[in-house]
């Protein structure tokens, strides 16, 4: 259901609705006869909300943010929630999206007005059964800083997932989880901040899933964090601007995940020996995902030898890799629902055949901007493979484009992979 007065698109009238601001919502002009209070009346019409999102939806375009003229409507929204710390409005509200309250340039509304109305915001939506908080910023116009981040921390005891987006802030967002040992999942995407932040997730015992996508230009103590002595009882790690610069650093960060299932990093500094470090150190990996421009087919034999458990394997940067490389992948893991493999040298028939072979739950197979790919393999491989459902074959040298369009008609079922470089996203491609 769609109420345009209210700005509000209702996704579930039971358990969620989604809070946008009037100028996302249409080129018209902001209504005036809309009561200030409107969304506290929406919030009181629901009581029993579970999730709510306040911005745009994700995909509505734009950063989304919040200016001048949804302003009266958050103030009322804000002391509505101020006066009932004991019975809070949001107590049944598990998951919350929200934007941040951006200075309006051209409304007249300033910096100092705005970092007050973030940190009572973000102060106010906390509470005791909120598990699950997303905040994104305002690209390079956010004032956001973890002074008006902190709160919600402090104010959710039972706070299970945090992630914080800088979007394309170039603000310093300092936090800590010092007091929040029974966090399980948090992501810091976009984002740039000392290594106290770092730090402070050591406090954070039920700790299993941590995404950094690092932006500033030196990530050396945060690596000395990471990369040190204390154990991380991880089961996901992404890690983006944040790389091992030799066999040793990897060495040192895998031997303290020793329960690690998902892992994304960038690995262009290590070797073949490094890489079968990788795998005897995370034996219970279920997926990978890396880029290394010198890995060599040997190397991917020794890393997979060590990794029968292994899913969904994505690499990229593979400039030595041909179908020999494909095949130890097969023969060593044979539970493989996944593989993409971007720039590398040659895949002949055998590397084909010995997928087709050795794992018979493949669900999805890329290979693009490399040499040549065996069609004739590809062929027989869909032929003989009802369960796949994603083939990406995409700028490959010496292949002509009229072939591989010939594929796809030919096997209709097939279809191409969707581009995302989420791991998690690549994961539930598979399901």
């Amino acid at each position: 259901m769609v109420d345009r007065r209210t700005h509000a698109v209702v996704l579930d009238a039971v358990r969620c609705i989604r809070v946008f601001p009037a100028s996302r919502f249409s080129y018209q002009s902001h209504p005036s006869d809309i009561p200030e209070d409107i969304l506290v009346r929406v919030i009181r019409r629901y009581p029993t909300l579970e999730r709510i999102t306040f911005g745009p939806p994700k995909n509505w375009g734009g950063s989304g943010e919040f200016g001048a003229k949804e302003v009266p409507y958050l103030k009322s929204l804000i002391s509505y929630l101020e006066s009932n710390p004991e019975n809070h409005p949001l107590s049944s509200v598990k998951k919350i999206e929200c934007r941040e309250i951006t200075q309006d340039m051209f409304g007249g509304f300033d910096k100092a007005q705005a970092k007050e109305l973030n940190n009572r915001f973000l102060s106010a939506i906390g509470h005791n059964g909120l598990e699950n908080i997303r905040v994104k910023a305002y690209h390079i116009g956010s004032i956001l800083t973890g002074t008006e981040i902190q709160p919600v921390l402090t104010n959710s005891p039972n706070l299970r997932t945090f992630v914080f987006d800088g979007f394309q802030s170039d603000q310093t967002v300092s936090l800590s989880f010092a007091s929040q040992p029974q966090l399980s999942k948090v992501k810091l995407l976009n984002w740039k901040g000392p290594a106290s932040t770092i730090e402070s997730l050591r406090h954070c015992e039920e700790l299993e899933e941590l995404v950094i996508d690092y932006r500033a230009y030196s990530s050396d103590e945060i690596k000395a964090i990471l990369f040190g002595e204390h154990p991380w009882n991880l089961k996901r790690l992404e890690l983006k601007g944040i790389a091992p610069r030799n066999d040793a650093e990897l060495d040192a960060l895998t031997k303290k995940l020793p329960n690690l299932e998902c892992l994304g990093i960038n690995l262009q500094s290590i070797s073949d020996d490094g890489m079968e470090l990788l795998g005897r150190n995370c034996p219970n990996l279920k997926t990978l995902q890396f880029s290394n421009k010198d890995l060599t087919d040997s190397g991917l034999d020794r890393l997979t030898q060590h990794l029968p458990h292994l899913e969904i394997i994505s690499f990229d940067v593979a400039y030595n890799i041909t179908e020999d490389g494909i095949a130890a992948i097969a023969r060593n893991c044979k539970n493989l629902r996944f593989i993409r493999v971007v720039h590398y040298k040659k895949i002949e028939k055998a590397g084909i055949d010995a997928l087709v072979e050795n794992c018979p739950d493949l669900r999805v197979v890329g290979f693009s901007h490399g040499g040549p790919v065996s069609l004739e393999g590809i062929h027989y491989m869909a032929e003989q493979m009802p369960n796949l459902h994603y083939v990406e074959l995409y700028s490959m040298r010496d292949v002509p484009e009229e072939q591989i369009q010939g594929f796809y008609q030919k096997f209709p079922q097939v279809r191409k992979i969707p581009y995302t470089s989420s791991v998690k996203k690549l994961h539930n491609l598979t399901i």
